[in-house]
């Protein structure tokens, strides 16, 4: 709850795979109502900064602190490279980057190894792959007459 008495409701949502979090506000102001909270942060970054954010930013709702991954050209989907940090201050109905400490630019100190990085997309390609093969032993399975089912089951 804010000093002016608007309390602030996150919800956040995650996608499977590497499609990440994403987090939507609202606020309740001190009479009551309810309404959404607009994200204008991202429109107030440097030139380009949010197009190399992919898959979501957390933004921790009691310190309005948000973190996100931050792709460069050569990452693979799974492994951005970089961390994106933003301070935020709630405006009204808007969430805006504070003044005081607009974008932390990523470190090398924050990167991923490339190393550890390479090897987390092998394993997701591989589970991809693994994901396949399932589904597709399902379908010959699916196709087999229900007697022969009955035997692989060990009936």
């Amino acid at each position: 709850m804010t000093a002016a008495g608007t309390t602030l409701l996150s919800v956040m949502s995650c996608v499977n795979g590497t499609g990440g979090c994403g987090r939507e506000f609202l606020q309740r102001t001190g009479e009551g109502r309810w309404s959404g909270v607009n994200q204008v942060w991202l429109d107030q970054l440097p030139a380009g900064f949010a197009g190399r954010i992919l898959h979501g930013v957390r933004i921790d709702p009691t310190t309005l602190r948000g973190e996100a991954g931050f792709y460069g050209d050569r990452d693979p989907n799974c492994c951005p490279s970089e961390r994106l940090e933003v301070d935020l201050a709630l405006d009204g109905g808007a969430l805006v980057l504070r003044p005081e400490n607009v974008v932390k630019e990523p470190t090398a100190s924050q990167r991923l190894p490339e190393r550890l990085c390479n090897s987390i997309c092998r394993v997701f390609v591989l589970w991809k792959e693994l994901r396949i093969a399932t589904l597709r032993l399902e379908t010959v399975l699916q196709s087999v007459s229900p007697k022969r089912r009955d035997c692989r089951a060990g009936r």
